[in-house]
């Protein structure tokens, strides 16, 4: 089984605007990509990039959006109500 690689487009390529970010990415190589909040995004146009680049959005995280803790039992509710948005949202990037 060959490594494929993957880079976190929020810790690098910090010089360009996010959405040109897909693009560098696989110019340098990497097959795929992550990346940090989606909340405050346009889910649209970041799956427009990640086509036209013809690179793979790995995943993504978001919880810190939310302020909701994983382990603190009061804010279950809410952080499994986050987790389904989290979902649709990968879903409609194909994440």
């Amino acid at each position: 089984m060959a490594i494929k690689k993957c880079v976190n487009i929020d810790c690098l390529y910090t010089e360009i605007p996010f959405l040109d970010r897909f693009q560098a990415a696989k110019d340098d190589g990497f097959e795929s990509i992550e990346f940090w909040s989606w909340p405050n995004r346009d889910l649209d146009a970041i799956k427009e990039a990640a086509e036209k680049a013809g690179i793979v959005i790995a995943g993504f995280n978001g919880d810190e959006d939310g302020g909701f803790s994983l382990v603190d039992p009061d804010d279950m509710e809410d952080y499994l109500e986050f987790l389904k948005k989290s979902i649709a949202a990968a879903k409609k990037i194909g994440s």
